[in-house]
């Protein structure tokens, strides 16, 4: 024998079922049936009620809005009593939901049970899963998702997840300032930190966190093309790496980014999309090379791995690629508008 506390559990289940029932389908279910005659007890009356919620599930209680609901209450001939709230207008819903669970507490119960609230059941219980085969289509998988041509779990491996700014409004903010100031004055070395990426410098590592973003594309050089420098890009930048054709940025030594005939250089419309180089080098030194161009005073001076592929890249101006140097925690910058010459 159920408790009283098992009754109303079974029929709040009933009366949610009746509820979330298409009103068609309960209509279709009850057409067969010899349903006996009622007196209203309150007729089928809409109105509106507040819908709460909890943030999570756990949270505290929020008034998410209100919902148009229906309800109404009957007493059977045999003298059961029915209630029934169902959302919208639906008032020959409320009634035949009300009707059912009066017939649940009589002798018919048995009969509503095998003839409308277990088809209902089965029905509702076959749309959820619908609803979680069309949900599961959709997952992301956290550890297959690829980012930047590498997967999540290759990301949580090593050393991928370190090296980032620690304050990276504040370090983002002066790297950037430091890589302008570069690109404005040729020849001027700066000094820059906050960030270290596997097998090449403090400077690179800052300006690649600086000046890239998932739609900048990515050449690595040879040398520079190692699998934890990639999974560290793709975890705190997300660049897709690709070949030096198709790249907006290059790293690498000089003789890795070799030939440089296969970079973009821009458009006559478009100059801007070419691809900027950021070489990697032993040492910076204001000597070496005379500068002159938009920027200079009058000359400066740079230590440069060598003279003609910088003159003949300014003859091409508009178009083109710029240049970073980077060493340990220096970078300095040579645009294409710059003049290069021996000493």
């Amino acid at each position: 024998m159920e408790t009283p506390e098992q009754e109303i559990a079974a029929r709040q289940g009933w009366m949610g079922l009746l509820a979330r029932a298409p009103a068609e389908r309960l209509e279709a279910l009850l057409a067969g049936a010899a349903l006996p005659g009622f007196d209203w007890l309150r007729v089928p009356e809409t109105g509106g009620v507040m819908v709460r919620g909890r943030m999570g599930g756990t949270g505290a209680p929020f008034n998410l809005g209100e919902m148009t609901v229906t309800r109404c209450a009957l007493r059977l001939e045999s003298g059961e009593v029915g209630h029934a709230h169902v959302q919208g207008r639906g008032r020959a819903h409320a009634e035949r939901a009300a009707l059912v669970d009066a017939l649940m507490q009589g002798p018919r119960a048995g009969e509503m049970q095998a003839s409308v609230l277990a088809p209902l059941a089965d029905e509702e219980t076959a749309r959820r899963d619908a609803r979680a085969a069309r949900a599961a289509a959709t997952k992301v998988d956290f550890f297959t998702m690829v980012r930047g041509g590498v997967t999540m779990a290759d990301i949580m491996t090593g050393d991928a997840l370190t090296g980032g700014f620690a304050d990276a409004p504040v370090q983002a903010a002066r790297a950037f300032r430091a890589a302008l100031e570069a690109m404005a004055r040729p020849g001027r070395i700066e000094t820059v930190e906050g960030a270290e990426a596997p097998g090449i410098s403090t400077a690179a590592a800052v300006l690649l966190l600086t000046l890239c973003d998932r739609e900048t594309p990515i050449h690595l050089a040879s040398g520079c093309d190692g699998e934890a420098l990639k999974r560290w890009i793709a975890f705190h930048i997300g660049a897709p790496v690709v070949v030096a054709e198709e790249a907006m940025f290059a790293l690498g030594g000089w003789e890795a980014l070799k030939p440089l005939d296969r970079y973009r250089i821009g458009t006559a419309e478009y100059p801007d999309r070419s691809v900027t180089l950021i070489v990697e080098v032993a040492a910076l030194e204001s000597a070496g090379m005379k500068l002159t161009g938009p920027g200079i005073a009058t000359e400066a001076a740079l230590s440069l791995p060598e003279v003609e592929a910088f003159a003949h890249n300014a003859r091409r101006f508009p178009l083109g690629w710029d240049c970073y140097f980077t060493a340990q925690d220096r970078l300095a910058a040579l645009p294409r508008t710059t003049t290069v010459e021996a000493l």
